[in-house]
């Protein structure tokens, strides 16, 4: 059942999350995510079979979540060039500012890393997606490369996700410049 599409799985998806942040992905019990989601156990294995499902699911409605509040960021700016140097500056606050990456991070990169790496083409394609989809509604073309610059730009922030610097980025005016010197070029050449 996807996620949104039912008050129950909303309310399991919200405690899950909320488990997962308190005590990490190994130590989070599926009897206590349908404690704190008010439900019976069968009720929460009905909707998700097995943990790994339910993990899924949780890092799946992160995601999506954080590229709607993107996108309502990205749409109030009306210089299609300003929205993506913003947009980028957004992104390294939103990954900086996440309490359940930077704790699952911390915790358990063990756990994480491969979900985040070999596991993690799903979450790359839709900011992908996501991203050229931007750049298509705002008009700006990347030389009919539209799909790979929007990779390339993604893996760069999915690299800092991973490997934070201490050179780019380290300030939401930083990562501006940074957007602006060398994502831009990149993404929308002239």
């Amino acid at each position: 059942m996807a996620p949104g599409s039912d008050v129950v799985v909303e309310r399991i998806l919200a405690a899950a999350e909320a488990e997962f942040e308190r005590v990490g992905l190994r130590r989070a019990s599926m009897g206590r995510v349908a404690q704190v989601a008010e439900i019976g156990r069968a009720t929460l294995y009905r909707r998700f079979p097995d943990k790994a499902a339910l993990v899924d699911a949780v890092l799946q409605r992160h995601l999506t979540t954080s590229l709607a509040r993107l996108e309502t960021l990205m749409a109030a700016i009306p210089d299609p060039r300003e929205r993506l140097v913003e947009g980028f500056a957004e992104t390294i606050e939103l990954i900086r500012e996440d309490r359940l990456l930077q704790r699952l991070l911390e915790t358990e990169p063990e756990t994480v890393l491969p979900i985040a790496t070999t596991q993690g083409a799903v979450g790359i394609a839709l900011a992908r997606d996501f991203l050229a989809d931007q750049l298509r509604r705002s008009g700006l073309d990347a030389s009919g490369h539209l799909d790979e610059a929007a990779e390339i730009a993604v893996r760069l922030v999915h690299s800092l996700m991973l490997t934070p610097s201490d050179r780019l980025g380290t300030d939401r005016q930083a990562s501006r410049d940074l957007a602006r010197r060398l994502l831009l070029p990149a993404l929308l050449p002239r």
